[in-house]
């Protein structure tokens, strides 16, 4: 049977500390070439856990480039196969803001013609077609002066 093992200090303890995993264990003398191997022995198992470390973030990295590969594979193709819907989706905003505008009074024409025919190939054989309203302000001479007619 073991009996409890007291000890009477004459000061209170300042500070302790706890040895975890204490390569000499209880009561066994050290050497001088024991602390050297043992000095060696943790500096190896050091550099192994960091080797693993390592191979693991390798991996890990590894396998992120995988996924990032993937999503942009898996974006480049749901992009073609929509292009056709991303398309007919862009005119119809369009529209609708044209349409709105055009509601609201929110344009001027003059500039849209005249913008118009700048783009145009040929300035030869255009025709404009107007809103009866529309054509009012553009036959005024102040304004667009031949760009109409």
């Amino acid at each position: 049977m073991s009996r409890a093992l007291t000890i009477h200090l004459e000061r209170p303890v300042v500070s302790a500390k706890i040895l975890d995993n204490y390569p000499d264990g209880i009561g066994t003398e050290r050497s001088e070439r024991g602390r050297v191997n043992r000095g060696a022995d943790t500096e190896q198992i050091r550099i192994q856990d960091l080797e693993a470390q390592k191979a693991v973030f390798s991996q890990a990295c590894q396998t992120l480039d995988g996924v990032v590969a993937k999503l942009n594979q898996f974006y480049d193709k749901m992009f073609v196969e929509h292009r056709e819907e991303i398309a007919k989706l862009s005119v119809e905003i369009a529209r609708k803001i044209l349409v709105r505008k055009v509601e609201n009074g929110d344009y001027e024409i003059e500039s849209i013609v005249k913008e118009a025919l700048k783009n145009a190939p040929t300035r030869q054989d255009v025709v404009v077609h107007l809103n009866p309203q529309d054509l009012v302000h553009c036959q005024k001479p102040s304004r667009m002066g031949q760009a109409a007619t």
